[in-house]
């Protein structure tokens, strides 16, 4: 699938936005341009440049990080399809699938091989994703044949299919770029003029070797047509899932928590014996003379924790109304993945319990309903990928993250803390802090105490409202005496500003440190 991780956010998305999309990387604090789609690069937009700088350039481009979650569930369900195809394939990842064609000839009788690609073109265009297929005897062949698919007029817009044995000559001509995790190699071999696969091959084995060692051997060997990596099936992964039968109909929540306190024991010791951990569990209640009920239960992040899940079921079946009395239940854990590692903190105040936030939330939900629960709205951040994003929220429209920070506010004001004043409207920016380094001098008057305005580059700024102050002395031990600072947030028509006294063993003054804009 070409550009895996572009076409399952425009699939996200329902389309490509008018003003195009682009991706980064979640983890990457450069936050660099990992995928861009077409209308995007129409406008400049180009991979390893950063999200602010795109938006500069194109004001109309949307910003998303890339969910690695929709990566997984999408990858899932076509390893699935595949697998109902061809019981022998590898998972790459990224949207990359390794299907072994040797021993399905009777299947597709007189269609062969191609009646097979066609069908693995089936299963990608079921998910709404493109796919491009090709079919050779190696590894890299295949995947070069699947890459330049509609590409080669030698071959048309059929899918390629690379006769044994002719795998040097189908590469010569294709270029050097489609040898793998090679940038260096490839740029290297720009500078020389050499472009193709073949004309790398044509390279003396000696001198690639001198040059870029056992790596560069086997890349040689790629270019050359010669393989050495065998296909390594993907395991069927296994299904962690229990199911319990009551000796008579139970009608009463009670009852039902104490039938899924065994099961729900050995489904998640199932779980935690081998290192794994559920993002969420489904469960199905067989209910006497009424329709199955579905359910599934999510957490926070993956957890293999009995008392969680324990308390997660529990939340979810209090809102439950039984129709009917219920004579079996199903478990089944979803989204099982490695657990994830955790560690307490060695200072400051203590962590949160396991699983607390998951609990709470699934109350929220619980107790607002689909309709109040989740609403999208714009989230303020600095980073265009984070502000574009909606988050979740309650009815009234204002987010629980937005009302802890105001009340956080409100309390720093009392006890006469430092505040960052929020003066942008709904859903703009967060003011942004501005360092001047060094501090530059600057001329105040005071009344009782307290700056009433100051002068710098020459202006006077008047001053509203002063927060502060706040004390810091340092050095009492050196000889050449104590340093003090005194620092005050001001507010006035021109802004926000923090401004400080200081004395040091051999001068005083007032400095501007910083501003808020």
């Amino acid at each position: 699938m070409p550009d895996f991780r572009l076409q399952v956010a425009l699939a996200g998305l329902g389309g490509e936005p008018e003003g195009g999309l682009a991706l980064v990387d979640p983890e990457d604090g450069r936050r660099l341009i990992v995928a861009a789609s077409p209308s995007a690069r129409l406008d400049g937009v180009r991979r390893g440049m950063t999200s602010v700088a795109a938006t500069s350039l194109a004001p109309e481009l949307v910003v998303r990080e890339v969910d690695r979650a929709a990566l997984a569930a999408i990858h899932q369900e076509f390893e699935t399809a595949v697998r109902a195809l061809c019981p022998v394939f590898e998972s790459a990842g990224d949207g990359v699938m390794y299907a072994l064609f040797d021993g399905l000839e009777t299947r597709y009788g007189e269609d062969g091989a191609g009646g097979f690609l066609d069908d693995l073109r089936e299963v990608a265009e079921d998910l709404d994703l493109p796919a491009r297929v090709g079919l050779a005897s190696t590894r890299f062949a295949s995947r070069a044949a699947a890459v330049m698919e509609g590409r080669l007029p030698a071959f048309g817009v059929a899918a390629i299919t690379v006769p044994p044995g002719e795998e040097a000559a189908f590469l010569a001509p294709l270029p050097s770029q489609l040898l793998p995790g090679a940038a260096d190699v490839i740029e290297t071999l720009g500078q020389l003029g050499v472009r193709t696969l073949g004309a790398f091959a044509a390279l003396p084995r000696q001198g690639v070797a001198r040059r870029w060692g056992t790596r560069g051997t086997a890349l040689h060997r790629l270019a050359r047509g010669e393989d050495r990596c065998t296909l390594v099936p993907t395991r069927e992964p296994k299904a962690f899932e229990v199911l319990v039968h009551s000796e008579y109909p139970i009608t009463q929540t009670e009852a039902l928590r104490f039938l899924l306190k065994q099961p729900l024991e050995r489904l998640i010791g199932a779980l935690d014996g081998q290192g794994l951990a559920a993002r969420a569990l489904a469960w199905e209640l067989n209910i006497e003379g009424s329709e199955t009920v579905h359910r599934t239960t999510h957490a926070a992040s993956p957890s293999a924790s009995l008392g969680l899940w324990s308390d997660l079921i529990a939340v979810g079946l209090e809102g439950l109304a039984l129709q009917g009395g219920v004579q079996s239940v199903r478990l089944e854990a979803v989204g099982v993945g490695p657990r994830p590692a955790s560690q307490e903190r060695l200072t400051g105040p203590k962590s949160a319990p396991p699983g607390a936030r998951s609990v709470t939330l699934a109350h929220l939900a619980a107790e607002l309903g689909p309709e109040g629960y989740g609403a999208q709205q714009p989230a303020p951040s600095v980073w265009p990928e984070r502000r574009q994003a909606a988050v979740g929220a309650s009815p009234t429209g204002k987010s629980a993250r937005g009302a802890a920070a105001a009340k956080r506010q409100q309390k720093l004001l009392q006890k006469g803390e430092l505040w960052v004043p929020d003066r942008c409207p709904e859903g703009g920016l967060t003011p942004a802090l501005r360092r001047v380094h060094p501090a530059e001098p600057i001329d105040v008057e005071t009344r009782g105490g307290r700056p009433s305005r100051f002068r710098h580059r020459g202006g006077w700024f008047r001053v509203d409202r002063t927060h502060g102050p706040w004390d810091v002395s340092a050095e009492w031990w050196d000889a050449r005496g104590e340093r003090a600072r005194r620092t005050f947030q001001v507010e006035g028509p021109s802004g926000v500003a923090r401004i400080h006294w200081e004395r040091t063993a051999v001068s005083e003054g007032w400095f501007l440190g910083a501003w808020l804009d």
